[in-house]
């Protein structure tokens, strides 16, 4: 038994001998399977500060700062070379405000962290390792957390109501995020995070909003008060996005939503927008109290197709163009019958078609940025439509899909009708 306790006594002097060297323990890391250097970048707002670390080895490295960080100046690099699967420990007696761990590929990368003894931490930066989880809960004046290019699945951030900045571009498994407590961000960057919903009602103070390759399907913006608002959600699958609260994006605004699938944009006023590659069509582009918009190209746009017949009258376009899929161009009046954008297709054609529409109204969509229709294939009505006069005797007519109507004009109903005589036919409007 006194042989136990002697040594049980040594233990714990020599844990006291420890601490008096090196200060308290305030933070541990995991390192991954790549074994490789790993530096530490420490700091403290508070006064120059003394640090000691155990890059898993047994052995101290202590290093110092000589004034307090400033946000530039005053932090200290500390390098090691952790085996893989190394615990690397921080010891100071003072404070830690500021911490860098920024992994590399090819050299080492922090699996696990326990930052909780971290009560004074106001930015941390892990970027570029390999976290799947991480608890801040302790860490409640954090203003700026960077962790982004880590392989999060959950973070919890509802004990850190004093952040400004977050980070987590490129947590592809990061699939949900509560916000509604972080009220204080004016910056947030999630690009790559792929999630298919998210809400930022809570966030009012946003003025730099990046949401990239999200996949996201549904965004509530809300209400965003700070002038001269970035918002980019290029690269999702958005159909409706409403802004109507946004009042940031107006003036010196910025709205980036190329490459979605929107076909409503609900807002007031944007300074500058891009809605390029979406669905809008010439009826439903947005176009009033928009300084500066970038709107070509679009999607092809998506038709109804009945039978013969195709409508694009609601486009209001100042021409309309019927190509197959070879870049052949159909003529009128052999091909297809044209009236205020009403089409009727005579012949069947051999392969898929569209139309290209242009407007005075839109003249970026030229060249390879051309409005276009998606492909269709149509069924032509069979009759072929000639120059002809209207109405010589023996004259039949035929409704558009190809249906005998009768020979009499005055006793048709009214509506469109081909006029037949012999070989030669024309289209006829019976009022």
């Amino acid at each position: 038994m006194k042989k136990i306790l002697l040594t049980l006594a040594a233990l714990f002097g020599s844990t006291l001998t420890i601490l008096a060297q090196n200060g308290n323990l305030l933070a541990t890391f995991k390192t991954g399977p790549q074994a490789g250097k790993l530096t530490l970048t420490l700091a403290s707002t508070e006064r120059p500060t003394d640090y000691s670390v155990d890059f898993g080895d047994g052995n101290i490295v202590r290093k110092g700062t000589t004034e307090p960080f400033d946000g530039w100046d005053g932090s200290v690099d500390i390098e090691g070379t952790p085996a893989a699967g190394s615990t690397v420990k921080i010891y100071s007696g003072g404070t830690i405000t500021y911490l860098e761990v920024v992994g590399k590929a090819t050299e080492s990368q922090i699996e696990t962290a326990d930052l909780t003894k971290l009560t004074q931490l106001t930015e941390l930066d892990l970027h570029a390792n390999k976290l799947t989880t991480i608890d801040l809960s302790q860490n409640t004046k954090l203003k700026k957390l960077d962790l982004s290019r880590n392989e999060l699945t959950a973070l919890d951030l509802s004990n850190n109501t004093a952040l400004t900045q977050l980070d987590l571009n490129s947590n592809t498994t990061l699939s949900a995020l509560d916000l509604s407590n972080n009220t204080a961000l004016t910056k947030l960057t999630l690009s790559k995070c792929l999630m298919p919903t998210l809400d930022l009602s809570a966030n009012k103070l946003l003025r730099s909003c990046y949401l990239l390759d999200m996949g996201l399907t549904n965004l509530t913006v809300g209400e965003k008060t700070a002038s001269g608002l970035y918002l980019s959600v290029n690269n999702n699958k958005l159909t409706t996005l409403d802004l109507r609260q946004a009042k940031g994006l107006e003036n010196k605004g910025k709205l980036f939503a190329a490459n979605n699938n929107l076909t409503e944009l609900l807002y007031d006023k944007i300074g500058t927008a891009n809605l390029a590659g979406n669905k809008f069509s010439f009826a439903t582009l947005p176009v009033a109290n928009i300084n500066v918009l970038t709107y070509a190209p679009q999607q092809p746009l998506d038709i109804v197709l009945n039978g013969s017949e195709v409508d694009l009258s609601a486009q209001q376009a100042d021409t309309y163009k019927w190509y197959d899929t070879d870049g052949n161009e159909l003529a009128e009046g052999t091909d297809y019958t044209a009236a205020t954008g009403k089409f009727t297709f005579l012949k069947t054609p051999a392969k898929p078609v569209y139309c290209v529409l242009e407007s005075t109204r839109f003249p970026k969509f030229v060249g390879s940025n051309a409005f276009k229709t998606v492909t269709i294939q149509p069924v032509g009505t069979g009759i072929s439509l000639l120059k002809a006069d209207n109405a010589a005797a023996n004259t039949a007519y035929y409704t558009l899909d190809g249906s005998f109507a009768g020979f009499n004009k005055q006793q048709l109903k009214p509506g469109i009708y081909v006029a037949k005589n012999g070989k030669k036919a024309v289209k006829v409007v019976v009022k």
